[in-house]
């Protein structure tokens, strides 16, 4: 029996006839698993296995426990509701292009889903056809897979500045295949309660332009008050390239270019957040975001404010003004 945070509950062995019910009382163990404040970089293994570097192991473990939780369907489903959005940036990054959103409601744990870890591990993270490139994200069935953890190298990560509350056990891939994208980042822990919070990651052997965009993207972790786990957040951030622009000269007739790295046109950001989740009549978590309020006005007496439909472009979200020409999203 796997607890975060404790050690494991080891419970003997029994044996079931057919057609046989038995119910089995466990006795959790106390014993608490302290996670280390770490001040330098822990020692980098390539297995995760407990005889390649204790540290590394422990923290991985203890991040295995939430994302193996967060795979577990129980008898009674989880119904969230969520939104995914997908954001074109212009290359300064200052003004939204283009912007859809859209709400889902559904009878689910898993409202982020990746490609098959094997795929992944073949094909890589970034997948270019004649037309488009698609990236893909980490979720949690990749990252335990074991094709993920024979591919990749770990190792303990020191806390971010202003974050010692914190632990984080890095990877990066083993070997760098010329033809094949993969990625690196880090498993943030709540060095207390051992809790997984998020994971952030950067695609590699990527082109230098795209680097400095900072393609990857970032999954948040969210533990309910019934003990479920689920991804409550994630983006991925695709930087759209172009061929390097060049200014003509009519004076001497030259052609200035720029550096021969293609250039940033755009970034794309597609994500999503759980915005509820309800476990039959019980509502387990709703999430707080952003609102605005709106007030209709009339200059003719004879048009009601009541019952106007308001849209937000970009967006499927709508409301209905009340009796006083109020409304809210």
């Amino acid at each position: 029996v796997l607890r975060i945070g404790f050690r494991p509950t080891f419970v003997p062995e029994l044996d079931l006839a057919a057609d046989e019910t038995r119910s089995l009382r466990i006795g959790l163990g106390g014993a608490a698993i302290a996670l280390a404040k770490v001040t330098v970089r822990g020692q980098e293994v390539c297995r995760t296995r407990p005889d390649s570097g204790l540290l590394v192991a422990r923290v991985w473990d203890e991040a295995r426990k939430a994302l193996m939780a967060s795979q577990l369907v129980a008898d009674q489903p989880l119904f969230a509701e969520w939104i995914v959005y997908d954001r074109s940036l212009d290359a300064s990054e200052t003004r939204v292009r283009e912007q859809r959103v859209r709400t889902t409601r559904s009878a689910t744990t898993h409202a982020f889903k990746s490609w098959p870890a094997d795929s992944l591990a073949v094909a890589g993270y970034i997948v270019a056809d004649t037309e488009a490139s698609t990236f893909y994200a980490p979720d949690a069935e990749v990252l335990l897979s074991e094709s993920f953890a024979s591919l990749h190298c770990f190792r303990v990560e020191p806390p971010p500045a202003g974050r010692a509350d914190l632990i984080g056990v890095g990877f990066r891939p083993a070997r760098e295949k010329r033809d094949v994208k993969d990625i690196e980042g880090t498993l943030w822990l709540d060095r207390a309660s051992a809790e997984l919070r998020w994971l952030e990651y950067r695609y590699t052997n990527i082109s230098a332009a795209a680097e400095r965009a900072g393609a990857g993207g970032q999954v948040e972790f969210l533990r309910l008050v019934s003990g479920d786990w689920l991804v409550s957040r994630w983006n991925i951030r695709m930087p759209q390239l172009g061929a390097p622009e060049r200014n003509a000269d009519a004076g001497t007739r030259r052609v200035i270019m720029a550096a021969p790295d293609a250039s940033l046109r755009a970034v794309h950001v597609t994500g999503g957040e759980v915005t509820s989740v309800s476990r039959g009549d019980t509502l387990l978590f709703r999430a707080t975001g952003a609102s605005f309020s709106a007030q209709l006005a009339s200059r003719d007496t004879l048009v009601p404010v009541a019952g106007a439909k308001i849209t937000l472009l970009g967006t499927d979200y709508e409301a209905t003004t009340d009796a006083a020409g109020r409304a809210r999203i």
